[in-house]
């Protein structure tokens, strides 16, 4: 059993019905000279070839549509789980023991070379060694700098592919038929 759409009321009613609940208007007898919409389920008069509820051009339906939207469906489906694995893997690149540790390494590093800077200049003896060190420190942390930039990268990247991949299967699963 489906619902169908009076022809007189546009009432939604049982295809199973013989009169129309709402307005009493005989269903059976007007059943043979209508067709259903299969974009907004509202019945129409034969003659039409276009549904005057929504514009769905009837002339080419021919019973397609309905596997036409499963595919849409199963489409949409898979370009979710796409996304979802994308939002995944750039959610772990920022959150992981390595990126953990090249941030922690970075700050350890900038303290490094800020306290090896302030001995070089309160120190008389030994500045050309803390000038040393302070640059082992400095190139340490550009180390880290650049590997967390990798992985910033990689993550924006993801979410990236994560939203694209989710709209494309927005955009798949909305989309109209195209009239011809």
């Amino acid at each position: 059993m489906s619902l169908i759409k009076c022809p007189e009321c546009g009432c939604e009613i049982s295809d199973k019905s013989s009169t129309c609940v709402n307005c009493g208007f005989p269903i059976q007898q007007e059943i043979a000279n209508v067709k259903v919409c299969p974009e907004c389920g509202s019945t129409v008069d034969n003659a039409t070839d276009i549904c005057t509820y929504c514009g769905y051009d009837l002339k080419f339906s021919d019973g397609k549509d309905k596997t036409k939207k499963n595919v849409r469906i199963f489409i949409f489906a898979l370009l979710l789980v796409l996304s979802l694995i994308f939002f995944i893997f750039a959610f772990c690149q920022t959150h992981n023991k390595k990126y953990s540790f090249y941030k922690y390494h970075y700050n350890e590093c900038m303290d490094g070379y800020l306290e090896s800077e302030y001995n070089k200049y309160n120190s008389s003896n030994w500045g050309y060694v803390y000038d040393f060190i302070s640059e082992e420190y400095l190139d340490m942390a550009k180390d880290d700098m650049t590997k967390i930039i990798f992985y910033i990268i990689k993550a924006i990247l993801f979410y990236i592919l994560s939203v694209l991949s989710l709209t494309i299967g927005i955009i798949v699963l909305l989309r109209k038929r195209s009239k011809k």
